[in-house]
């Protein structure tokens, strides 16, 4: 099997949030410096920060959840890239991926 390619968005705390959703927050949890026994950070950051998969529970009552998925349903064998331009604030709108619908298909 080909070594997967795994689609995202660099996470700091610089990273563009969508509406108000709260910035990310990167805060020492230990630190050798400080005596500790070893480094490590604490992560707080909202569930829409960076590249995410809306499932339909987020949007429809009873929906299934992120957790109601197989590996299976989350691992894309054959992924499109298509380009739709969008104006910063502007939402992708149904009908910009008609021109697509072919290579959608497949």
């Amino acid at each position: 099997m080909d070594k997967p390619i795994i689609i995202s968005y660099p996470i700091t705390e610089a990273t563009p949030m969508y509406g108000s959703a709260p910035q990310v927050k990167v805060s020492t949890n230990s630190s050798m410096q400080r005596g500790d026994t070893a480094n490590s950070s604490l992560l707080t950051l909202h569930n829409h920060t960076g590249t995410h998969l809306d499932c339909p529970g987020h949007f429809i009552q009873g929906g299934r959840q992120v957790s109601d998925l197989t590996d299976e349903e989350l691992c894309f064998n054959a992924p499109v890239l298509i380009d739709i331009p969008l104006k910063e604030g502007e939402l992708l709108a149904p009908e910009a991926l008609e021109a697509f619908k072919s290579s959608l298909r497949k």
